[in-house]
């Protein structure tokens, strides 16, 4: 199966999977309803900026001070030790407007010094927490920026990244008189060169996906935990598309079922495009 050599210059589209969402596309009229169902000033605000942080935190689901009484409000100001200005008086006067913009400033700049005193199970969790938020499938992800945060860390969080999340493999064929044989698409490429031996035995999902990005022709999911190949094709090729999920169902059962205990390499995901690529040649 041939590799072409082609420049991995797709991450600025495929590799913002642990970023916040932008609705800066959104229309102003439905931010400005979804916000205000949250219970922020929605209507009165013109500036789309802040706009889009309010539409971030209702995804979020941080929680909304505009909600909250006075009572929980000064609260919260109390126990957070948020530094209010005050004129000539002892105390801040009360506003409630600017004390819910100082408690959202506050939460802008979250600080826990603490989390490697946590017990191991409950760091794992929070590392599961995490990743349960990206999509269901990662085409050409790097490293998220979590297990680039401390040693420890990312002794921890790799592991768990590798094993939680589903893995696109993207192929691809030049179409013609007569197709070519099976390319590896750019995001895949790229994603394959940088995987090392350690992070690649982790790996427990994977996705197959040949065709366009946007308009794949047949695609296959390979669960290696619970041993399961389940197939889709959109050509109207029916035998093909049987033979196809059969072919490369063979190849990933043959390597669930080794002796030793499942440590994926490189040359089985190679091996499962090449099972493919038999099929469709």
């Amino acid at each position: 199966m041939m590799e072409p050599e082609v420049p991995w210059g797709v991450e600025n589209r495929l590799d913002k999977y642990w970023h916040l969402e932008d609705f800066s596309d959104m229309p102003n009229r439905t931010i400005c309803r979804d916000v205000q169902a949250a219970g922020y000033p929605g209507y009165e605000i013109t500036a789309k900026s802040r706009l889009n942080m309010y539409r971030q935190l209702v995804e979020r689901k941080v929680l909304c001070y505009y909600n909250c009484t006075d009572a929980e409000l000064r609260l919260f100001v109390k126990d957070r030790g948020v530094q209010l200005a005050a004129r000539r008086a002892r105390r801040p006067v009360f506003n409630r407007d600017k004390w819910i913009r100082a408690l959202m400033d506050k939460d802008a700049t979250p600080v826990f010094e603490r989390f490697l005193d946590l017990p191991p199970e409950l760091r794992m969790h929070v590392y599961g927490w995490y990743m349960a938020a990206f999509p269901a499938t990662l085409k050409g992800p790097s490293q998220p920026p979590l297990t680039r945060m401390a040693r420890l860390v990312r002794q921890e969080s790799l592991p768990a990244f590798y094993s939680m999340c589903c893995f696109e493999v993207g192929v691809f064929r030049f179409r013609g008189r007569r197709p070519s044989r099976l390319h590896y698409a750019p995001e895949t490429s790229g994603f394959l060169k940088a995987l090392t031996a350690e992070n690649c035995a982790g790996i427990r999902h994977l996705y197959f996906r040949e065709g366009s990005l946007f308009n794949p022709w047949y695609r296959l999911f390979v669960d290696f935990t619970g041993g399961r190949v389940r197939q889709t094709h959109t050509t109207a090729q029916d035998e093909v598309g049987h033979d196809f999920g059969a072919e490369v169902g063979v190849a990933a059962r043959a390597i669930i079922g080794r002796e030793e205990k499942l440590r994926l390499t490189k040359d089985d995901i190679y091996s499962l495009c090449n099972a493919l690529d038999r099929v469709l040649w």
